[in-house]
């Protein structure tokens, strides 16, 4: 029992979304110049200067004090608290300015990612699915303090950030920026603001807004705190429907979430509270008078969702209540039906074995499609297909289109870490089938079928081959002289963006890495790749650092540039391709994802590339397709995943496309 309360020691919160949330506000300064806060510094003290959006990435959960603001008495004792909490960044002793630029450094690790998600048009939740935990690297630098507590401590007792506390916390630290804005020192009031605007920002986070995290406190019991973050991280994945003073209704997100598009109206008025918090200290410092408005009624106030709405009904029953309940079946968070016979450890281990908190997280089970699934196609005898695609608990599920019917996609395959690129190759009338996967350390496995039915593990994982976390795969076989099966497979390794391509030969059963001049790519592109039935002629398709949809070409093992220029597209947008042959040579057919989301497809002819018409109109940012053809290339089928997570189908037979008859 206790190995399952340590592992989850990661009970702080997402401090990034703040970062940039506090960021994008804009300051007016002493001599009224407005500068956009990123470009502007605030002394703390003589050695530390800090953004507003840093600022707030520190406060509390990394700076703070064995006593919460919110558990003051008097508002006099309040201000008190929340003086001292915010000494700890501003005047703490000297060596806590490299602790916080050590800090800083490594959320940078994170920001570098998120940044690259958004510059690529992904929603950030689907990065952090694969980043690796920051929380242990963050402890151990703020471990140890003598005066204050660290990462840990400070996590646990964190309930200045929820609810109505979070609010007492706020108008606390806001009253106390005013007052030192009134007395003429304008960049100290935006300092300690922005301390108090983290307990702001928290009340636009889904879960900081019905968890009853004082109930969910025990001084010497871990396990407490451990079960309030298992609420706010299905809260703030979920997210849950709110209504603020002004009467405006919208969907609150949060943590991993803060910066998906789904999140996007959210955050919208969560900077127009930032915006009307900083423009306040303003204010005062301009007027020398505190606000005509009582601390209830702070202009920020407006925007933030009233609590009663965010724990009114929802979509899904909270984990626990203010009654001291928990939900009846954990497993069921649709069924309002709740308990007082329950404990903390018995409940961690119940969140942790139901695979309902493996991220994403989402309403619906584990046995469903995970959003943003890899797909793999395969097609053998006549119109037989197998789709391959992801499972939310990460196992891997195959579709066959089997004599004229769909199966389920039941039994599982086998099992990959979450958001593994899948690339699938057949022969033998789709009787043997090899599928290619990342396991759980980002290894390149490989699994196999020769009677599509049972399933072994292949040989191609005992190279070792350690993969990039963002890298596709994409995979090709041909039948060599003698019946032998050869098979190539390319993707991109562990810190190098150049694509590689290993090689089984089936003349000697073994795998072996080609050393290939391939090109170097964009980081996680999508890879698509044909051949010949000869293998003498291999096309592959990539997109280029400038984000540019680009070919290359083996003839007799000789790779150079292809002649597609498919132009420019968002970054790690989906490629694929689809062949048939004629008289010996190849008829290609690449598709991929434009930068307003739709499907563009080009064709390659005798005088040239030419434009395709659009099989889908729109593909959701983060989803995948793939393509198959059949009959000679007169028909082609698409897979996809709708919006609403199912794959569904797309045909196209003599050039014109119709919805098919596939929707798992």
């Amino acid at each position: 029992m206790h190995r399952h309360v340590h592992n989850n020691l990661n009970i702080g919160f997402k401090y990034l979304p703040y970062s940039f949330i506090g960021d994008a506000i804009t300051l007016t300064l002493a001599n009224g110049k407005k500068v956009a806060a990123s470009y502007h510094t605030l002394r703390l003290r003589k050695d530390l200067r800090l953004t507003y959006g840093q600022i707030i990435s520190l406060a509390r959960d990394f700076y703070g004090t064995y006593e919460p603001i919110s558990d003051g008495a008097t508002e006099e004792a309040r201000g008190e608290r929340f003086i001292a909490a915010f000494n700890t960044l501003a005047n703490g002793e000297p060596h806590r300015l490299s602790e916080a630029m050590d800090i800083l450094d490594v959320l940078q690790k994170e920001i570098d990612e998120v940044n690259e998600a958004l510059d690529n048009h992904q929603n950030p939740s689907f990065v952090y699915s694969r980043l690796p935990d920051l929380s242990s690297e963050l402890a151990s630098i703020t471990s140890g303090r003598k005066d204050i507590p660290g990462y840990v401590e400070l996590a646990r007792m964190n309930w200045d950030c929820f609810g109505e506390d979070a609010l007492i916390a706020y108008r606390t630290g806001h009253s106390v920026a005013i007052s030192k804005a009134i007395n003429d020192d304008l960049e100290g009031a935006y300092a300690m603001n922005a301390f108090a605007d983290r307990f702001l920002g928290s009340c636009f986070s889904a879960g900081f807004l019905r968890t009853s995290r004082r109930l969910l406190h025990l001084d010497n019991n871990i396990a407490a705190d451990v079960c309030a973050k298992f609420m706010q991280d299905e809260d703030n994945a979920i997210g849950l429907s709110v209504t603020s003073r002004g009467k405006h209704s919208w969907k609150v997100y949060g943590n991993r979430r803060t910066l998906d598009s789904e999140n996007e109206e959210n955050l919208l008025h969560c900077v127009r509270a930032l915006q009307s918090s900083a423009d306040e200290i303003y204010a005062a410092y301009r007027t020398r008078r505190l606000p005509s408005k009582s601390p209830n009624n702070y202009t920020a106030l407006k925007h933030v969702p009233l609590m009663a709405s965010a724990r009114s009904n929802q979509n899904f029953a909270p984990l626990f209540t203010f009654d001291n309940e928990r939900r009846q079946q954990i497993t069921s968070r649709n069924l309002r039906r709740f308990t007082t016979d329950w404990n903390f450890r018995s409940t961690i281990l119940e969140c942790e074995t139901s695979g309902l908190w493996t991220r994403p997280i989402s309403i619906d089970d584990v046995h469903h499609i995970l959003p943003g699934t890899a797909l793999a196609v395969v097609h053998g005898r006549g119109w037989d297909i197998s789709v391959f695609c992801q499972r939310r608990d990460g196992r891997i599920l195959q579709y066959q289109h089997y004599y004229g019917t769909w199966t389920n996609g039941v039994p599982p395959v086998f099992n990959a870490v979450l958001f593994t690129p899948l690339a699938a190759v057949s022969w033998n009338e789709g009787k043997c089938i090899r599928v290619y996967h990342l396991d759980e350390n980002y290894i390149v496995q490989e699994y196999c079928t020769d009677t599509n039915a049972s399933w072994y593990r292949g040989r191609l994982g005992d190279l070792g081959i350690k993969a990039d976390h963002k890298t596709s795969i994409a995979a090709i076989c041909h039948v060599g002289e003698a019946g032998n099966i050869y098979i190539r497979v390319y993707l991109q390794e562990t810190d190098s963006n150049v694509i590689r391509e290993y090689r089984w030969d089936g003349s000697t059963s073994s795998w072996s890495p080609c050393w290939s001049d391939l090109p170097v790519a964009l980081r996680g592109t999508s890879l698509a790749a044909i051949t010949h039935h000869t293998g003498h002629d291999i096309r592959l398709y990539y997109q280029t650092e400038d984000l540019t949809i680009r070919e290359y070409r083996s003839k007799g093992n000789v790779w150079s540039p292809g002649h597609l220029d498919g132009g420019k597209t968002s970054g790690c947008a989906p490629i694929r391709v689809v062949r048939w042959e004629y008289w010996g040579g190849l008829d290609v057919q690449v598709y991929w994802q434009s930068q307003n989301d739709k499907m563009v497809g080009m064709q390659q002819t005798k005088a040239g590339w030419r434009y395709l018409q659009q099989p889908i109109g729109t593909l959701q940012t983060g989803n995948q397709f793939v393509l198959t053809s059949l009959d000679r290339g007169r028909s082609i089928r698409l897979y996809y995943q709708h919006r609403d997570s199912r794959l569904r189908e797309m045909c196209c037979d003599h050039g014109s496309w119709f919805r098919g008859e596939f929707s798992s």
